[in-house]
């Protein structure tokens, strides 16, 4: 076999001295994103669906809500890129 992926990908982040196991999102978790995100103009709604996004990569509410916005937006650009070779 030349290629082979067993499982789907964590990543380990440690926000405020909390570590935290998080999902890489799916090519469909991501296209779904896109989608929600162009399919509204008002911030607050964009906001919404980007928290949305984040509790269901495996971030808890606690700690999403103790973020100041420019670790959040750093977290999610981190989580939505892809992977550097």
């Amino acid at each position: 076999m030349d290629f082979v992926i067993e499982k789907k990908a964590v990543v380990k982040v440690k926000i405020y001295d909390r570590e935290l196991d998080i999902k890489k999102p799916t090519v469909g978790m991501i296209e779904s994103l896109n989608a929600q995100m162009k399919a509204v103009v008002d911030d607050g709604e964009k906001f919404k669906i980007m928290r949305s996004f984040l509790v269901q990569l495996g971030l808890p509410e606690e700690v999403l809500n103790e973020m100041q916005m420019d670790h959040y937006l750093e977290l999610v650009e981190f989580l939505s890129a892809p992977k550097k070779k």
